[in-house]
Order: structure tokens, then sequence, then C-alpha cells
């Protein structure tokens, strides 16, 4: 009896120190395990938030948030893919601001040499890639001698520019890793700009006059608006809207309540030239214009675009008249009007006539010229497109081949100067020009076309042209008069007006 009781206090001491030792070895095992997930999760912490942005949105798409949470959550999912830039460019100033050194015929005193400085400028930016590619636009990084990219974590790197747009205001960054750290990016996701409804909720977020991660709510308060940047060649289908966007926002993201980015903050109306600041008209860049600009600025450094070889308007009172349009119908003022069409053009050969109205192209209906044109650009260039028209009260279908409009430029006279060597000019009244520092009736530069002789001269959109030569001007008769006094191989000298003063340039023939 006694021999079983041994026998078995000796079994249930080797169960006992079995169990102690399995549960030590499984206890360093965890914790052996638990120190690699620490050192993988420290090492990764990028991963970490990415996969945290897409529970956020999961949460959002699936309608699993309380209401008063989403704005929290959206910006929380946000928060690592919005970035600050700032940016460093060398510029030539000259102390007296009538004299040019290479215009020395101005009379007075001999110019002065000119002096150097560095002129900053900052703006926001959209990471778009986990490898370090960002977003933001043409006009904040345009020129710049050096781009830093500042994270929410108030980490900095250095960036450069791997291809920009200027005629959709886009530009690509890279972001230039100089520890060489395997650092992964949060990039933001995108939605589909086509399905923007007016009135439904947006957020903005960027880094309005240098206040990092600053975020406002409004709505969407228009959509396809176009006229907005006073300059030709320019690709308007803007976003519109009253969240706060002001100087800083340019290249920041304009998000839906799903976290998904519908836009990029460009451009805003102020009431007068002294007034910076927002009056609730914003407008943001599409996210599908972003989307194929970007895809082509990432293969091959530049863009090419869709072309049907028309001069489009919008359809007025005036043209619907004129057509005999049924102005009764809610539709009959949309579509883009085509008053004239290009010789051995892609519209030509596919059929489309003078005093057409096109009113629809590959299924999407077509708003107004605006509208027309950035849906042509983004069309594949060589595709078949299925163009829909307005001809004499009836509808027709035609199935145009669309071409490429930067070798329609370089092959035809559309890329020859215009009249005023590249500007577009307005005149002003005695009472507007005090709006811009001129206390008389004048002429401005309302747009100025790329690579154009005016562009090359540095004259940009709401200088005020003072004079040519020494002979004051003060309509665009007068202007005329006097530019055709002038030789452009031998160059024509201009006195402007602009937010530094009055300062001589050159137009001239290169």
């Amino acid at each position: 009896m006694s021999i079983d009781t041994g026998e078995k206090n000796m079994n249930r001491t080797l169960i006992i120190t079995a169990i102690i030792a399995v549960s030590i070895l499984f206890g360093m095992l965890i914790s052996i395990q638990s120190g690699i997930i620490g050192d993988m999760e420290a090492q990764n912490s990028q991963g970490e938030m990415a996969r945290k942005r897409d529970q956020l949105y999961k949460d959002l798409s699936g309608y699993n948030t309380e209401p008063l949470n989403v704005f929290a959550k959206v910006a929380e999912m946000a928060q690592p893919s919005v970035v600050h830039i700032s940016v460093e460019k060398k510029v030539r100033m000259r102390r007296n601001p009538f004299f040019r050194d290479d215009i020395p015929f101005f009379p007075g005193p001999a110019p002065r040499r000119q002096r150097e400085y560095r002129q900053r400028g900052e703006g926001s930016g959209i990471i778009i890639s986990s490898d370090g590619y960002v977003i933001t636009n043409y006009h904040v990084v345009k020129e710049s001698d050096s781009i830093h990219i500042h994270l929410w974590d108030k980490r900095t790197f250095e960036a450069e520019v791997k291809g920009s747009d200027e005629a959709s205001d886009i530009a690509l960054l890279r972001i230039v890793n100089t520890d060489d750290e395997q650092i992964e990016f949060v990039p933001v996701l995108f939605g589909d700009s086509s399905k923007v409804r007016i009135g439904e909720w947006v957020i903005a977020i960027g880094n309005p006059l240098g206040l990092e991660n600053t975020l406002t709510v409004g709505v969407v308060s228009a959509t396809g608006r176009s006229q907005v940047v006073p300059r030709p060649g320019v690709y308007e289908n803007f976003i519109q809207t009253d969240a706060a966007i002001n100087k800083g926002n340019s290249g920041g993201p304009l998000f839906n309540l799903k976290g998904e980015v519908i836009g990029m903050n460009t451009a805003i109306w102020t009431d007068s030239e002294s007034h910076q600041g927002s009056i609730g008209l914003g407008f943001a860049i599409p996210s599908n214009m972003i989307k194929y600009v970007v895809q082509q600025l990432r293969e091959k450094g530049t863009v090419s675009r869709g072309w049907l070889g028309v001069k489009i308007s919008d359809v007025t009172p005036e043209i619907a008249k004129k057509l005999n349009l049924d102005t009764n119908r809610p539709d009959s003022m949309k579509g883009a009007y085509i008053p004239k069409i290009f010789k051995n053009s892609p519209a030509e050969k596919g059929g489309v006539e003078t005093d057409d109205i096109i009113i629809e192209i590959n299924g999407i209906k077509i708003e107004g010229a605006s509208h027309l044109q950035s849906e042509v650009a983004m069309t594949p260039i060589g595709s078949v497109a299925e163009i829909s028209v307005l001809r004499k009260g009836k509808k027709q279908t035609l199935r145009v081949k669309i071409g490429n409009r930067e070798e329609a430029i370089a092959r035809t006279d559309m890329g020859r100067e215009p009249g005023f060597y590249g500007m577009k000019l307005r005149a002003l009244g005695k009472e507007e020009a005090k709006r811009f520092g001129w206390d008389k009736e004048c002429i401005q530069v309302t747009g100025v076309e790329r690579d154009s002789i005016a562009q090359t001269a540095g004259i940009e959109p709401f200088d005020i042209i003072v004079k040519v030569g020494h002979i004051p001007v003060s309509s665009i008769a007068d202007f005329k008069k006097e530019l055709g006094k002038n030789s452009i191989e031998k160059g024509i000298p201009l006195v402007i007006l602009d937010n530094k003063g009055q300062h001589a340039v050159e137009l001239k023939k290169k």
C-alpha cells in the first residue's frame, strides 16, 4: 500500500514538474515572440498607420461611424498623408525698379546692378504612394531651387520635381530619402470626382498661412467651374466649395466623407485685391483629372492630351436663337457649340460640322465648353470616341479617332504668337484701376500664353502696362498703335506695374 502511494506521489511530482517546465518554455517563447513583434512594429509604424487608415476607411464607407464623429475620423485618416511644402528660389531684384540692365535707352540715371535674394513660399501636398511620391500645385513649386516636405510628425525631407504640367497646375514630387532609411509613406485614397454632387459635405486640409494640418469643412457649391484662372491654355473643370481655403492651402486635398480625395485645392476668389482671405469661393482640381495627369507624369514626365481640332464655346441665348433651339427644354443650353473646325482634324475626318453642339462623349453628358475640353483631353490618344451632336435639332452619334494635341500644335499655326505676343488684355476704367494701384485709365494683362514672348519677358496676369517705350498708353488701341511703331526683332520696351512697383521689361523675339 505504501509502495503504491509512493509511486503515485512520484508520478504526481513528475507531472507537476513537466507542467512547470512547459509553462516556463511557453512563457519564454511568448516573450521572445512579443519582442520580435515589438521590433517589427517599431520598424514598420507606417505600415500600422496604413492598416489604421484602411480600418477607418472601412468604417466610413460602411457608415459604421456616428455622424458627429465622421469629420474627426476623416481627419485622423488623412493626418499622415497631408504634408506641408516649403520652397525657396533665387530672385534677382533691380535696385532701381524703373530700369533694367539690358534696356539702356530709358532716360534717367544709369541702372544699378541687380542683387540676389532668396524668396520663400509654402503650400500643401498629398502623399500618393508608399515610396514617397507627392503631388501639389505647379504654382507652389514653380522655378524653385529647393523644396522641403514636412510630415505631420515633424520629420522633414528634401524633395525633387519629377514632372509638372502647367496647364492643369499639377506637379509631381518625389521625397529624397537622404538617410537611406526604409520608410513607407502613407498614401491617400482617391475617389471618383464624376460622382461628386452639389450640396455634399467636403473637408479641406492643408497649411493656410503656415498653420499646419488645418481642417475646414463646407459643401460642394458647384461643379464644372471654368474661367477661374485668368490664363489661356488652362484646363478648368473645377469643383467649387465654401470650405475655407486660404494662401497655403494650394496643393492640399479636398476629401469626401468617406475619406477619399475628390480634388486638390488650387484657387480662391476674393472680393478685392486687398482682401486675400477666404470668402467662401474655393476651387479644386477634380480627382479624375489628377489621376490622369499624374499617371503620365510618373510614366514619362510630361502630359499628352487628346485633341478634336475644333473651336468651342458655351451655348449662349444668342447661339440658341441662331440655331432655333427649343429653349423650353431644361437642358437646351448645355453642350459645347462648334463655330469652327480645323482642316484635316479628327473632328473633320469624323464628320463633325460647324454649328454642331456636342452634347455627349463616350456616354458622358457635356455641360459646357470647358467640360468638353477636359473630357477630350483625358480621352486616350488614338482611341475612337463616340460623340453625340445636336445638328439641326436632331441627335446624331459620330465615331471620331482622338488626335494628339501637342503634335497638332507643332504642325499647325495654333502655336503662333497672338497679336499681343502672347498676352490677353482688357481695358480698365479709372475707378477699377485704383484697385491695382493706378490712378487713371489703363490696360491690364488678363492672361499670358505659355512659352510666348510675353511670358519670356516676365509678364504675368494682373500686370498693368503703363508705357510702350516713352509713350504712356491708356487703352488697347493706344497700345496696339505703339506696338506697330516698334520691331519685335529689335525689342519692344514696356513699363509695367505689378505688386513690386513699376519696372521695365522687353518683348523680343528670339
